[in-house]
Parts: C-alpha cells; structure tokens; sequence
C-alpha cells in the first residue's frame, strides 16, 4: 500500500473509534442514570448547612477579648492572642466585681435623674394648673360683671321704650332696682367707691334687703383684698341696725387689729339717743358673742360719762369715743335699759346677769338721787 491509502485507511479508523466512545457514552447514560458531562462541570458556590452557622460565633477572637477588657478595665496588652506558651490573660474576679458596683451605681444615677426629672415636671403641670385655675377665675368674674352690665343695660333700654310717651317720669328709680343676685354680682366683681356708694344709697331708700347688703359687706369684710376690706368695713359701718350690729360683734372675733378696732369703735357709736334701743334687743337675745360686745360697748359709755361728769352724773355730758364721734347721753339715758337688765338677770341670758345687776344698781341709785 502506498502512503496515500495508509493515511485513508487511519483516518477512517479514527472516525469509527469516535462513533464507537459517543455510542458508549450514550448507552451507559440511559442504562446507568449517571450524571451527564454538564452536571460535573457545574461550578456553584457551595453553601453552609445549619449546623455550620449554629455553631459559629466570635467567642476567644481577639476582638471580643479587647471589648470585654475595655469594659472591665484590663489593660489592652493583656486581651491579645494566647501566649506562646498557650495561657490566656484572665480578668481577676475583684475587676469584675467592682464593674458590677460601678454599674448599679450607675443605674441609681440614673433613676434619680429620671425621679428629679418626674418631679420637675409634675410641678411645671401643678404650676400650669394653678395659673389656669387663676385665669378661669378672672374670666368668670369678668363675666358676672359683663353679664350684669348686659341685663342692667336691656333693662334701661326696655324702660325708656315704655315710658317714650312720658319724658316727664323720672327712669331712674325703676333702673336703679335690681335683685338680690345683680348686687351681688356687681358689688363682688367690681366693689368701687361708687358702686359701694350706690349701694349705701340702696340700702336708705329699701331698694336692696338688709340679709343682701350685710352678706355682700361681710364677704368683702373677709376678703384678702385690702381694697375690698376697705368697701365692706365702709358699707358695714354706714348703717345702725340690730343685724349690722350682730355682723360686727362675730366679724370683731375673726378679723386682723386694725378691723377689729374700727368695728369696736362702730359698735361703740350705738351709744345714742336714737340707736340705744338696739341693746335692748341685741341683751335679750340667744347670741352670746353680740350680747357681750353690747354689754362691753355700754360699760365704756358710762365709764366715759362718769369719768368726765366728776360732779353731777345727770350732767350732759360731750364725751369722744375712740372713733372721735361725739354721743350726747347721760347715765339717766340709760335708765330705759333697766327692764331688759332685769330680764337678763332673772333668766341669766348668755351669762350677764351679774354685770346687769351691777348696771341696774348704778342706774337706780341716779333715779333716787335725781
């Protein structure tokens, strides 16, 4: 054979061995069920099972050992690797106690700042609440007062209508009358000089009761308000009845020095020819409080009298009380009080009989000698 055919010949040889290696593949593939040539190329990243990522942690890195020993306080030489030898740098125990008191130490800190914080701000809301209560206060008078001069205002205005055909009727005295209530919210929400001044008037003419006016005077007479103190005591001391009388006496009791001086000298001031029969009905009756003040009231008259009489008790006499009123009576005036003096011996009332007797004695020795 020549060259030629010799190279024909293997070349034919190597196709047929090529054929029968792929025909053997093929066949072991589909009896077997082996993996193919792809599958054993495949070159995915493998991934970690459970087991391997529950197991991993940073425990004795040498990172977690410098963070404990920053923590605690050991010196960072100290929380390195493992020596050569293979010992460890250990934290001594005492270290680690005093970090545990450092850190409840600490914790206490803590809450009592968040304690002084609580408190600062409870007393900011009880400050706030205060100062809120204050202005609904101030609204609610200012208020009344509106509310006041709004229906005293409708009422003028309803009374000039009605009495259009009569120019000639006088609109003050049907304007000027006003309820209990009106006077109240007036006076107590705007107690000025004329407001007191228009009241005074009211109570000469009857157009306000006696229980509103001597309610509406004691409540200022209480109040913390020099100024307002200053209307009631005004108001109060302008009339000379039994009840103001009474207001005094209890009011004398409860109030500072000076208030209890100017109501004294008020009390005084009924030793008069036409106020003396108030101690007639203030010693016959059940309070005991007026009752004494009346009997005090009376004993400094006719101390004043008689001290100033030196010779004829019957004499006129010009005698100043502390308030510097002039009262023109004499012991004789007195002589009209000797049946209520004895009627207050004979039941005893609030505990004066024996100052009554004494008094009835006086006066019935200057009837003798008269």
């Amino acid at each position: 054979m020549g060259n030629g055919q010799l190279k024909w010949f293997a070349s034919v040889i190597g196709v047929l061995i090529i054929v029968l290696l792929f025909s053997f593949t093929q066949t072991l593939r589909t009896t077997d069920g082996s993996k193919s040539f792809d599958e054993f190329l495949n070159v995915a990243m493998p991934r970690p099972i459970k087991e391997m990522i529950l197991g991993f942690s940073l425990e004795g890195r040498s990172v977690i050992r410098e963070i404990e020993a920053a923590v605690i306080g050991v010196p960072a030489a100290l929380a390195k690797k493992p020596t050569a030898n293979g010992t460890k740098a250990v934290v001594d125990k005492g270290q680690k106690t005093k970090v545990n008191a450092a850190m409840i130490a600490a914790a206490k800190a803590r809450a009592q700042l968040n304690e002084r914080r609580r408190r600062a701000f409870e007393a900011r809301i009880i400050e706030q609440a205060d100062r809120y209560r204050e202005s609904l206060k101030a609204k609610a008078e200012t208020d009344t007062y509106e509310n006041y001069e709004n229906e005293v205002g409708w009422k003028k205005q309803d009374a000039k209508a009605n009495n259009q055909g009569n120019p000639e009727k006088d609109l003050k005295e049907e304007t000027d009358k006003m309820t209990a209530a009106e006077w109240k919210s007036l006076i107590l929400a705007q107690p000025t000089v004329a407001n007191t001044q228009k009241m005074i008037k009211a109570i000469s003419s009857g157009d306000i009761d006696v229980e509103t006016y001597l309610e509406i005077s004691e409540t200022l007479i209480k109040d913390n308000s020099q100024e307002k103190r200053k209307m009631g005591i005004w108001a109060l001391t302008s009339i000379y009845r039994q009840e103001a009388f009474v207001v005094a006496a209890h009011l004398a009791t409860e109030t500072d020095t000076a208030t209890q001086k100017t109501l004294t000298d008020y009390m005084y001031n009924y030793n008069r020819a036409q106020t003396l029969g108030v101690f007639d009905q203030i010693l016959k009756s059940q309070d005991a409080v007026a009752a004494a003040a009346a009997a005090q009231s009376i004993s400094k008259a006719i101390q004043s009298i008689q001290a100033s009489s030196g010779q004829d008790t019957n004499q006129r006499n010009g005698s100043r009380n502390s308030g510097g009123t002039v009262q023109q009576l004499t012991m004789g005036s007195y002589k009209r009080l000797i049946p209520t003096l004895q009627y207050v011996v004979s039941k005893n009332l609030n505990n004066l009989s024996q100052w009554a007797q004494t008094l009835i004695s006086q006066l019935q020795t200057i009837a003798t000698t008269a």
